[in-house]
């Protein structure tokens, strides 16, 4: 009987090592969108968002700091920061698709944008616009903005 239960344990600690893989690949994304920050301040960036994942946009690779954030239609998505704006430390927006909201006299489109205004350690604003795209399978897990590509 040992032997039967011994056996048993392997079978079971085999199957779960042989179906780890494909369970993690299949959720699996590639890395981040690196954007250099003249072109995300002169075209408009796409970002992906997906049910149930959130999706960041960050400026830490740059001297940065978001001082306002415009989203155009709330009724499918909220956003967060990893600081609040008021303490001039915040440098990451987290986008979170929701369940469709209906707010009286608002409109909505199946591509909205954001809008984020930054400020840099010398005193330079500038004006980011992304692309929101609801995607199934998104490309990517967010966007980072980079000062030296």
């Amino acid at each position: 009987m040992k032997r039967f239960s011994a056996l048993t344990s392997v079978s079971a600690a085999l199957l779960i090592a042989l179906a780890l893989p494909m369970l993690s690949a299949q959720a699996q994304t590639s890395a981040y969108q690196v954007v250099d920050r003249t072109r995300a301040t002169t075209d408009v960036v796409q970002v992906q968002v997906a049910p149930g994942r959130a999706t960041s946009i960050s400026f830490s690779q740059t001297d940065e700091k978001i001082t306002y954030i415009l989203l155009a239609d709330a009724s499918r998505l909220v956003y967060s920061t990893d600081a609040d704006l008021e303490t001039g430390r915040a440098k990451t927006v987290f986008l979170r698709v929701i369940q469709p909201l209906h707010f009286p006299g608002a409109t909505t489109t199946p591509v909205t944008n954001l809008v984020v205004q930054t400020v840099d350690s010398t005193g330079q604003n500038r004006l980011y616009t992304f692309d929101i795209v609801h995607s199934s399978n998104p490309r990517y897990v967010g966007v980072q903005v980079s000062s030296t590509i």
